[in-house]
């Protein structure tokens, strides 16, 4: 969106995202998705917070309560299953590939500020890929974080205070 309508967006933030990823990001997704797919349920909330736990050490605890909270739902048979369609991480990661180079092109549309807030340790974008997206997003900053992919799950007050210092123009 924008990329299409860059005059209709003042400020832009991307939380560890970009127009691609790296193969190994892709790879770990792919098999994140595989695992969590294969998850048949719950039995009770303790038992998902211990499997979130287990799978996000890095997340602070009250994320995995409100992951467990609103990213669950129970089934038919009374268990605790994943709200989304398992399709549609299937899909959207298929589909993607082929949307790389017009999100490359949309990329270098964007006017406005733009704060790009990476994980250091994500294996989502590395270096040479953020170093890309600064060069082909004219207004664009990265700003690096000791993370993993989830940095509002894994640093809120620094995420916070970087996503409103950037919307309020404190650069």
């Amino acid at each position: 969106y924008a990329g299409e309508h860059p005059d209709r967006v003042q400020t832009l933030a991307l939380s560890d995202a970009g127009p691609e990823t790296t193969r190994a990001g892709a790879e770990f997704m792919r098999d994140f998705i595989q695992r969590t797919v294969s998850i048949r349920g719950f039995r009770s909330p303790a038992e998902a917070r211990e499997y979130y736990r287990n799978e996000h050490p890095e997340w602070v605890e009250e994320f995995i309560d409100l992951h467990v909270e609103y990213q669950l739902r129970r089934n038919w048979a009374g268990k605790l299953v994943l709200k989304a369609d398992p399709d549609v991480q299937w899909i959207t990661g298929s589909a993607s590939l082929p949307d790389i180079p017009y999100l490359w092109e949309m990329s270098a549309r964007l006017t406005m500020p733009t704060l790009l807030i990476i994980g250091r340790t994500s294996n989502v974008l590395d270096e040479d890929l953020v170093a890309r997206m600064v060069e082909t997003m004219p207004g664009a900053v990265a700003r690096w974080f000791e993370t993993g992919h989830y940095v509002p799950r894994e640093q809120p007050e620094e995420f916070t205070a970087a996503l409103q210092a950037h919307i309020l123009g404190e650069r």
